[in-house]
């Protein structure tokens, strides 16, 4: 399938001119006329760049187009598909007022329609549309059939630090859908969280959904709430996480874990942002800015059938790749290190014998410099941290107090990190993030962390100690699991 170009423009003379000078690229061409059918087809269908006439009606009925109502439009385009690439089309010289007025109003460049040749137009696009490559066109200048699909990021490198801030910073204060990738544990639950600092809605509830939790037999309690008696169990009414979150932020953490069936629920929802508690016959209405984050290759996924690809478009408004830890720069991990190291000082300050710990100015500067892979990523990072701060109150410490708490993770890490590879259930591998961050857990920590019940999680630890995967330790209601690891390890 080749990229997909809406033409917005209310002249059919200059529409079927546009369509010529663009066919050599053989897209696939939608053509609305007036502001109104923009913005009705951008409901139901996506596209990868427009040709917005700056002279545009408001309504098909107008009389007259106007160029305030094609500076307004280009506006809408720019918010509701930030990651759209926008070129206005005017019919003023390219030294114009007009022209620079339509590059505020959020368009990527602009073409005069009296004047600039056709091969111009066309260099413009090449050069904006992501992917775009030289290889693209044969010996007639024409574009072999591009995939869309080649624009799904998951298989792109990850940002750096300083283009992600740039994101961060400017489509926070938006209600933007964003879509964070990257691998286990290099933050992007922290970003997430970010964003939302940084949103007009910071001062609303920010609510995480557990996906890998979600199944076809409990997503819709889960999410939208119940009626006391609605089933066996409900012993009351329950809001439901998008009740929850109403106002705020809704974090779909791990979304590429979903099944089908589930996905399908998600779509629903985005589409109309209503809910009906199971068991009610009342729908509301909610107001959530929706964040998700996945590990997994969505592109992949969609080619096998295992994520829908319109649940995609509509969460990729926004897309940032996470990079891992070992690729951040200096300034970055030293923003990260004194991040944590405040976050845990509060979280610790109230409770009974911990004393305070004060760090030397120059730890986050070796901790940064100091050369060693952090196969754990961010949460690594968070858990030497928490550790050392846990273990050495009240001291002023250096960084050889952090140093050996990273000795004594690493080899559990990799150990972790094979493990995770192996065909075992992804209620497993998630049991086995947690080994990322600490050395043993409980019943109770693995229950909160991958969001069951209690029976749940002492099935999952039960075979994986069967499978000699854990090894299970103490007594009573004091049961606690760590790696089986072999004695030279």
């Amino acid at each position: 399938m080749s990229y997909r170009l809406l033409i917005i423009d209310d002249d059919p003379r200059s529409v079927e001119a546009l369509k010529i000078e663009v066919r050599p690229l053989h897209h696939d061409m939608t053509v609305v006329n007036d502001q109104e059918s923009a913005y009705k087809i951008l409901e139901r269908s996506s596209f990868d760049y427009a040709l917005v006439d700056i002279r545009l009606k408001a309504h098909p009925r107008d009389m007259a187009p106007d160029i305030e109502v094609g500076y307004a439009t280009i506006q809408f385009l720019r918010e509701r598909v930030p990651s759209m690439v926008i070129i206005a089309v005017t019919a003023f010289d390219e030294t114009s007022e007009i022209n620079t007025q339509a590059i505020k109003a959020g368009a990527d460049d602009f073409w005069s329609k009296n004047g600039a040749s056709g091969e111009k137009l066309l260099a413009k696009i090449r050069k904006l549309l992501p992917g775009f490559k030289a290889s693209d066109t044969n010996i007639h200048g024409d574009e072999k059939n591009a995939s869309k699909d080649s624009k799904m990021t998951s298989s792109k490198p990850s940002q750096t630090m300083e283009d992600i801030n740039a994101q961060v910073k400017k489509f926070a204060p938006t209600d933007t859908t964003i879509l964070l990738l990257g691998q286990p544990g290099t933050g992007k639950g922290y970003l997430a969280e970010q964003i939302h600092e940084k949103s007009k809605r910071k001062h609303k509830p920010f609510i995480v959904v557990n996906c890998p939790q979600l199944s076809k037999s409990n997503i819709e309690s889960e999410l939208f709430g119940h009626k006391k008696g609605s089933f066996t169990g409900a012993v009351g009414d329950r809001p439901g996480l998008v009740s929850s979150a109403n106002g705020g932020t809704l974090f779909f953490d791990e979304i590429g874990d979903m099944d089908m069936e589930s996905q399908a629920v998600i779509l629903r929802f985005i589409e109309q942002k209503e809910v009906k508690a199971f068991g009610s016959d009342e729908t509301k209405n909610v107001d959530v800015r929706i964040i998700a984050a996945t590990n997994q290759p969505l592109d992949s996924l969609i080619s096998e059938g295992k994520f829908r690809k319109d649940l995609y478009s509509r969460l990729s408004g926004v897309i940032i790749n996470v990079p891992l830890l070992k690729d951040r720069d200096l300034k970055d991990f030293e923003k990260l290190c004194k991040h944590f190291y405040q976050r845990f000082r509060d979280e610790h300050k109230d409770k009974k014998g911990y004393k305070d710990v004060r760090v030397k100015s120059s730890v986050w500067r070796e901790l940064a410099d100091f050369e060693y892979g952090w196969p754990g990523n961010v949460r690594e990072l968070m858990q030497v941290i928490n550790t050392t701060l846990i273990e050495v109150g009240g001291k002023n410490i250096g960084f050889d107090y952090f140093l050996k708490n990273i000795h004594n993770k690493s080899l559990i890490i990799s150990d972790v990190q094979f493990l995770i590879k192996e065909s075992i259930s992804k209620r497993e591998k998630r049991v086995l993030e947690l080994f990322q961050m600490q050395e043993c857990v409980t019943r109770k920590e693995v229950q909160a962390f991958i969001g069951c019940g209690a029976t749940s999680a002492w099935t999952i630890l039960k075979n994986m100690v069967e499978k000699d995967i854990l090894i299970r330790f103490g007594s009573g209601k004091n049961f606690k699991y760590r790696l089986n690891q072999p004695e030279n390890a």
